[in-house]
């Protein structure tokens, strides 16, 4: 697949949004809801780490650009969504939102 060419097809977004949470907690709600084939292989040992760690690396989001960050480590789903909600309600720009 040709990812570039892809990425040329696609609009380029006002902000990407990264929702990030523990990697405990993460695997804990995958456990409880039941994993499929695909969240059982995202469990390996330091996955995670490369994922985040290449999320990060700001050569890698070209069009994705700008990208946001929200932390929902410790929070039930109503919290995290109200946080998500909040974060895109905000009509202030872009660069008050938390950036890595």
């Amino acid at each position: 697949m040709d990812v570039e060419a892809l990425c040329s097809t696609i609009p380029a977004p006002d902000v990407t949004i990264v929702v990030t949470l523990s990697e405990a907690e993460r695997q804990e709600r995958l456990l409880a809801r039941g994993p499929t084939e695909v969240d059982r292989e995202t469990m390996a040992q330091g996955f995670a780490a490369r994922v985040l760690n290449a999320m990060r690396d700001p050569a890698l989001h070209g069009p994705f650009a700008p990208t946001s960050w929200l932390d929902v480590t410790g929070l039930n789903p109503a919290a995290a969504r109200a946080a998500f909600i909040a974060l895109v309600g905000n009509t202030s720009s872009v660069s008050q939102v938390q950036e890595r």
